[in-house]
C-alpha cells in the first residue's frame, strides 16, 4: 500500500471510539506484524517499552496533523510529550545490559516512526540514544518541531 493510503487509514482509525493499541495508529504494515509479534515475547528480561513511556507515547500518537485532531497537534507538547525524567528513564532502560539487541532495534523503529509522524526530523540518527538526544534538544527549546 502507498503511504497516502496508510495515512488515510490511520486518520480514520484515530477518529474511532474503539480502544486500540496505540502502535496500530501509526505503524505501517511492514513493521506492525513484526513489532507486535516480538513486543511481548516472554523470553525478554525487560519489557520493550516501559509502561510510563507507553502511556505517554500512546496519548501523543493520537494527534494527527490533519482533520479533527489538527488543533491538538498544533498545540502538542515538545519531545513527544516526554519530560526529562521520561527521557532519562527511556535511555537507562534501552541501555540496560539485559535489554536485547532485538528490543533496541524495535524501540528505535517505534520512536523514530513516531517522531517522523509528529514531524520531528531525525536525519542522521542511527541509535535510540541519537533519537533521545534530538528529543532532549527539542525539550530544552520548549517548542515542538
Amino acid at each position: 500500500r502507498s503511504i497516502k493510503e496508510n495515512i488515510t487509514e490511520l486518520s480514520s482509525m484515530a477518529n474511532t471510539t474503539v480502544k486500540m493499541d496505540w502502535l496500530d495508529n501509526y505503524l505501517f504494515d511492514e513493521d506492525l506484524q513484526n513489532i507486535k509479534k516480538n513486543l511481548h515475547k516472554c523470553s525478554y528480561s525487560l519489557p520493550t517499552i516501559p509502561k510510563r513511556i507507553n502511556d505517554v507515547l500512546g496519548m501523543v500518537s493520537l494527534m494527527l496533523p490533519q482533520g479533527t485532531t489538527k488543533k491538538e497537534f498544533l498545540n502538542r507538547p515538545p519531545s513527544l510529550g516526554l519530560n526529562s525524567e521520561d527521557l532519562d528513564l527511556l535511555r537507562k532502560h534501552c541501555n540496560h545490559p539485559l535489554y536485547e539487541p532485538e528490543q533496541q532495534s524495535l524501540m528505535f523503529r517505534i520512536v523514530r516512526r513516531l517522531m517522523l509522524f509528529m514531524l520531528i526530523p531525525c536525519s542522521g540518527a542511527s541509535s535510540i540514544n541519537d533519537l533521545l538526544d534530538i528529543l532532549e534538544n527539542e525539550l530544552k527549546s520548549g517548542v515542538p518541531a
